[in-house]
């Protein structure tokens, strides 16, 4: 559903958000790359390089969740950046030394301000 924003209130709207993006972050992106031996390994790489972002805690209490075939207490961050910013459900983000892997996207609108990510934290 449009708000009926103008391309210039949006450009505005994106601006002032992208000033409160106090942290960076380096979005990498799995590719395959060949293994020498005829098999492809993969790998990742930083089309988007670092951008601005903010994260944040997305609950206080951790939910449980399946990690590496166990039952464990997992929280999750959001992430957010520029609406311009190119990010798949499959890339690693890292921000202040840490590693964290992408579990959704929030959905894009026309008229997206920012584009917000669900994480959890790789350790």
């Amino acid at each position: 559903m449009s708000i009926g924003l103008t391309a210039e209130e949006i450009h505005l709207c994106r601006s002032t958000s992208d000033a409160y993006l106090s942290g960076t972050a380096i979005i990498a992106e799995p590719t395959k790359t060949s293994d020498g031996q005829g098999g492809e390994t993969w790998a990742y790489t930083t089309p988007s390089g670092t951008v601005a972002a903010r994260l944040a805690m997305e609950t206080m209490s951790p939910s449980s969740g399946e990690v590496a075939s166990r039952v464990a207490s997992v929280t999750s961050w959001i992430l957010t950046i520029p609406a311009t910013t190119t990010i798949t459900a499959k890339a690693q983000v890292q921000f202040d030394s840490q590693t964290y892997e992408v579990i959704s996207i929030m959905e894009r609108t026309p008229e997206e301000i920012a584009r917000r990510v669900r994480l959890v934290r790789m350790d």
